[in-house]
């Protein structure tokens, strides 16, 4: 998945950088039952997911808060059809 820069506010204050992020799902399935294994973000990049203005500092610079995206992530799921 790539997600390319991207300006935070409408008055386009300033811009969050791109990022890559790798997702591998793999699994066996029959016609009532699967078991799969998943790795989010394979690589463990670090971006900002989103980021909020919320105001200037005494120097003049934009004061923003950026809310980090989810860490490398793995698991194992099953489905069972009725």
């Amino acid at each position: 998945q790539y997600v390319g820069s991207r300006t935070v506010d409408p008055q386009n204050s300033f811009d969050l950088g791109s990022f890559d992020i790798v997702n591998i799902r793999a699994g066996w399935n029959s016609d009532n039952f699967s078991i799969y294994g998943f790795v989010t973000n394979v690589f463990d990049e670090t971006y900002a997911e989103t980021a909020f203005l919320f105001g200037q500092t005494p120097s003049g610079d934009n004061a923003s808060l950026a809310i980090p995206g989810q860490p490398r992530r793995f698991g194992v799921g099953t489905k069972i059809r009725f």
